[in-house]
């Protein structure tokens, strides 16, 4: 939590400041939105705490959840779009966002819609942003789809942080691992080296390996490394190709354990972006070209793309995820009954949060057998070397015997 000063409107008109504690901006905005009171500006209290989760509150994706949440807030409460918009930059801390925000006021003030203006700026709004605003303007609900676009950004970043968090653990002990074999072999062996040479004695076999290993990554480590980002970048470059790329994706679905995170985030993601769409009135074939371009995987991106040209000519979307073959089963089965009751979009939806839930469970999964995994290679390594710091110390204690 980090405590913020801050400064609200109240319903009567009057400005009001106060100090009170949040998760960060959006979960203020929120609460005071919840009480009818509306955020004019704030900014986390000078502390230590506040520094560090100014690290994420600094976040351009964090102050777009706020910029949306608190415009469609402002104009849910009969506040005119430009001065939203003036409103909600004053907010950010990003100048370059804020600066964007103040072009899009220009325009609107102009007489530009809002969705033109935002499209006019695509280095901070995407074609998503672009099309709900757009659907929302069209259905006469801009407040509601600036709202839930907000919304759909925050779960969006909910499920990246929940991987990234995951992740933390393994990559921090894989890293003191790797630091504690390459202390062992580059200081604490060599030291061994001049012992063994005053005595005339040859240090043990698996020693002699280790020390070589280490004197060769010592002297031709810089051209190991650079060999490695050439090959790093040389595969980068081969899949940025089609077709190298397609079979690289549709490789990581069929590795276990690891194919099951990505297709399960993936329809999850695909699923949110798709409901809320339809949910501000935008039609399937826009909102199914619109979730394609949220996927990373390009298998998945493709099936997609086959799935709204069918869409197109008049097949339903249940036939066409199931003709894909690559979605999971129960995506096409829950996409059925929305088709059957008229509830495609909340039913997309609750798939979503449905395989939102799933994929957590699955990244648990996934990091209880690769922490295991690390610990056994590492120790294993460290074991290998200690066993040969131990091999020469005992045939020290012999020579000196």
């Amino acid at each position: 939590m980090t405590r913020f000063r801050y400064s609200f409107l109240q319903p009567d008109g009057t400005t009001t400041h106060e100090v009170a504690e949040a998760a960060d901006l959006a979960a203020l905005a929120a609460r005071l939105q919840r009480e009818r009171r509306y955020l004019l500006r704030a900014a986390p209290e000078h502390s230590w705490r506040a520094l560090l989760g100014g690290l994420r509150l600094n976040s351009e994706h964090a102050s777009m959840v706020l910029t949306l949440h608190e415009l469609g807030s402002l104009v849910k409460a009969g506040l005119p779009v430009d001065r939203g918009l003036a409103v909600v930059a004053e907010l950010l801390p990003e100048p370059g966002l804020r600066a964007a925000l103040l072009r899009v006021r220009d325009a609107v003030r102009r007489g530009s819609g809002l969705a033109d203006a935002l499209a006019a700026e695509p280095g901070h709004f995407t074609a998503l942003h672009v099309n709900l605003v757009r659907a929302g303007e069209a259905g006469g609900a801009l407040d509601e789809a600036l709202l839930r676009l907000a919304e759909h950004l925050r779960q969006h970043e909910n499920l990246r942080s929940q991987i990234q968090t995951a992740l933390i653990y393994p990559v921090i002990l894989m890293l003191v691992g790797v630091a504690a074999l390459v202390l062992l072999a580059t200081v604490v062996l060599p030291q061994l080296q001049p012992i063994f040479a005053d005595a005339g004695r040859q240090m043990p076999l698996p020693t002699r390996m280790i020390l070589a290993a280490s004197a060769f990554l010592q002297q031709f480590g810089w051209l190991m490394a650079i060999l490695l980002a050439v090959t790093i970048l040389l595969i980068r470059r081969r899949l940025a190709e089609p077709g190298p790329r397609m079979r690289w994706d549709r490789f990581k679905l069929r590795v276990p354990l690891v194919g099951p995170v990505i297709l399960t985030v993936e329809t999850a993601r695909f699923a949110r972006t798709a409901g809320t769409l339809l949910k501000s009135g935008v039609s399937l074939p826009v909102a199914l070209g619109l979730a394609r371009q949220t996927l990373s995987n390009s298998a998945l991106s493709d099936a997609l793309r086959g799935a709204a040209v069918e869409v197109r000519g008049g097949k339903p979307l249940t036939d066409a995820l199931r003709k894909s073959g690559i979605f999971p089963g129960l995506t096409a089965q829950l996409v059925s009954v929305g088709e059957e009751t008229g509830h495609l979009d909340e039913m997309l939806v609750h798939q979503a949060e449905l395989f939102e839930r799933q994929a957590a469970r699955r990244i648990e999964t996934l990091v209880a057998v690769l922490v295991p995994g690390i610990t056994i290679v590492i120790g294993v390594s460290v074991a290998g070397v200690l066993a040969a710091i131990l091999l020469a110390v005992m045939q020290l204690n012999e020579l000196a015997s």
